[in-house]
């Protein structure tokens, strides 16, 4: 785990990864990690997986005019935006 903490350490210094991001980059390693003990199980775990509970146009278009609408706009949109880093630098790790 620990060169992917360098390259996300190098890419955003005064960031100090969350738990969730300490979480994300163990399963990263494990999953590519022959020996792990945890790689058969994250081997059979779904590739894609829409994780944010309104993502959809269609969802997200039905609580227009609702006051949680922009909270969850700008959350989906600060989700897409750290994912978007992640992927350019420590996700292209494994590739």
């Amino acid at each position: 785990m620990g060169p992917l903490l360098e390259v996300y350490e190098s890419n955003w210094p005064s960031h100090q990864p969350s738990n969730y991001l300490n979480l994300l980059f163990f399963l990263m390693s494990e999953k590519h990690n022959s020996s792990s003990f945890w790689k058969p199980y994250l081997d059979i775990l779904p590739s894609d997986y829409d994780h944010l509970p309104i993502n959809s146009p269609e969802a997200l278009k039905e609580l227009e005019g609702m006051p949680i609408f922009s909270e969850i706009r700008s959350y989906n949109a600060s989700l897409h935006q750290r994912y978007f880093n992640l992927n350019k630098t420590v996700f292209s790790f494994f590739t």
